[in-house]
């Protein structure tokens, strides 16, 4: 819900963003490296100074070399020599770090903010995976919205965990429709109940008001 929310304001502030869905038969490493191959080429095309794109390139050929990243049964290509010693150790602990560095240093020379979003839902055990108790429910529901103080109304809480049975995936869809068409705080039914019918433009909070009337 908020990982949504938070790509959607990083691109409407000139963000590029990197948005990764951690998978349980995918590792890290393979889920990053198609997404990064693209944004370095993408800052590559930037007209300015400086070769800090190519650079990450190279840095990012040597990561693939030491990681051995695969698609399927074919492996990704990318025709640029690899940044010896940089991030090829084959280490994600120590290769990581220096990828992410490599990125962020070509994003700096062209002046291009970037967002790397991860949303680890997949990585949960099958015991995380399965249906919350309407308690455990009501608490994912509610705790990210009430830390910009928006709440739920009990009514539209026991609609919404009766709709999803308690499904992190569907709670999660349910609370970012939610989110978006709510217009005050707290959420009611109408808006709990209805917002997987209606799919309009999402909305920000600017414009949202509490039942006092103060900006949210």
């Amino acid at each position: 819900m908020l990982l949504n929310e938070i790509d959607r304001l990083a691109l409407k502030s000139g963000y590029r963003t990197v948005v990764v869905e951690a998978h349980e038969k995918k590792s890290l490493a393979a889920l990053l490296v198609p997404p990064l191959r693209q944004l370095l080429f993408e800052l590559d095309r930037v007209a300015g100074a400086g070769d800090k794109a190519k650079q990450g390139l190279a840095v990012l050929k040597g990561f693939m070399n030491g990681v051995k990243i695969l698609l399927g049964d074919i492996e990704v290509g990318l025709d640029i020599d690899p940044e010896r010693g940089a991030a090829d150790s084959g280490d994600l602990d120590s290769d990581l770090p220096n990828l992410f560095v490599a990125v962020a240093e070509a994003a700096e020379e062209r002046s291009i903010p970037v967002a790397l979003l991860i949303d680890e839902l997949q990585y949960f055990s099958e015991k995380e995976l399965s249906a919350l108790s309407e308690p455990d429910a009501n608490k994912a529901l509610r705790d990210p919205t009430q830390a910009v103080e928006v709440d739920f109304e009990p009514d539209a809480l026991k609609e919404i965990f009766r709709l999803t049975q308690g499904y992190p995936y569907f709670l999660q869809e349910w609370g970012y429709q939610s989110w978006n068409h709510a217009e005050t705080s707290p959420i009611t039914l109408l808006v709990g109940a209805g917002s997987h019918r209606d799919r309009e433009q999402p909305r920000s909070s600017a414009g949202k008001t509490d039942t006092k009337g103060h900006d949210l």
